[in-house]
Parts: structure tokens; C-alpha cells; sequence
């Protein structure tokens, strides 16, 4: 007797079941919209600025001016404070005093005398724009008197060298006369 040994015989066409190679593409497109449609819907409901563009879709509001990143400026100087002062020919100093002349023709046009810049959050570079400008303005021979107003971390004083008391806080709560809390700069 001869036995012959049990051998599967082999398929020569072995594949998914034919609807997975269906359901996967679909799967795989539908997951593509999905992760799109969230990726939009994100867009939509952001609410902050991330560009000038965004400025004008507001209401009455108009754009100054567009401050560049001080990465973006030629001269290399990763330190803004007084860039004004310390690189008078540079990308940034052009650019502030661009900010100066629209914000020169619309003060003196309107007649206003005082200007408020706030930041939008910590270390948003406020302090920066308020010396820089500050320092702009004065070297258009404008009398300039910047306040420090945060009274919880001012740092106005320390980037420009001036003392830190007494100070505004000194002014509100003891009633230090204002020649005390005012110091003169030669520049």
C-alpha cells in the first residue's frame, strides 16, 4: 500500500477578502476628511491675530504699521531694546519710524496728545514698541513722557537705564510730587 502524504493544496491567488481592499480606501478618505474638516473648523473658530491680514477684517480699525520680527532684520541684532538708538539705519528702526509718521498724521490731526499701548498678554513685547517709539518721537523733536503703568512687573525703567523708584506706584499710593517719579533722559 502506498499512502500518499495530505498536502493543502495552495491557492495562486491569496488576497484580502475583496471588499477590505474597498473599505480600507474608503476608511482611509473618509479619515483624510475628517482630519481636514477638523483642521477648518479650527481656522474658523480661531480668534487670534496672526497676521496683519487679520486687521483688516475688523470694523474701524486700521493698521499702523507691521513690526518686524528682529530675526528678519539684516543688521543681526537679536536685542530690540532701544534698536532705535543702537541701529539707526536698521529694518527695525525704519519700520518704527514709519509707525511714528502714521501715528504722528493721525494724532495731530485729531488733536490728541496722549497714546495708550497695551499688550495683549505677557511678554508680548509692549515695553519694546512704547521705548522705541518713545525714542522715535524724540528724535523728531517731540517732548515724550512714557508711563510705565504695570505695576505688577514694570520693566520700562530697567531697559532704559532710568530708576525704578520712585515710580507711579509711589505717585498713586504716598502722593510723591511728580517731579520725584519724572526722570530726564538727554535722549
Amino acid at each position: 500500500i502506498q499512502v500518499e502524504p495530505l498536502v493543502a493544496p495552495q491557492s495562486a491567488n491569496m488576497s484580502f477578502p475583496p471588499g477590505m481592499v474597498t473599505l480600507g480606501g474608503a476608511g482611509m478618505i473618509g479619515m483624510l476628511g475628517l482630519v481636514g474638516g477638523l483642521l477648518f473648523l479650527r481656522e474658523m473658530l480661531d480668534q487670534r491675530f496672526t497676521s496683519p491680514a487679520d486687521i483688516s477684517l475688523l470694523p474701524n480699525a486700521d493698521l499702523l504699521a507691521a513690526l518686524p520680527h528682529a530675526a528678519e532684520d539684516p543688521s543681526g541684532l537679536a536685542d530690540v531694546t532701544c534698536i532705535v538708538q543702537r541701529a539707526p539705519n536698521g529694518l527695525l528702526a525704519e519700520s518704527y519710524r514709519q509707525l511714528r509718521t502714521d501715528l504722528l498724521a493721525r494724532v495731530d490731526r485729531r488733536g490728541y496728545r496722549t497714546v495708550l499701548v497695551v499688550g495683549s498678554s505677557a511678554e508680548s513685547g509692549a515695553t519694546t514698541v512704547v521705548q522705541n517709539l518713545g525714542l522715535s518721537l524724540a528724535n523728531n523733536a517731540r517732548s515724550v513722557l512714557l508711563i510705565d503703568a504695570n505695576l505688577r512687573r514694570p520693566s520700562l525703567p530697567n531697559s532704559l537705564g532710568a530708576p525704578t523708584t520712585p515710580g507711579l506706584a509711589d505717585f498713586l499710593n504716598d502722593g510723591t510730587p511728580a517731579d520725584k517719579i519724572v526722570h530726564t533722559m538727554s535722549d
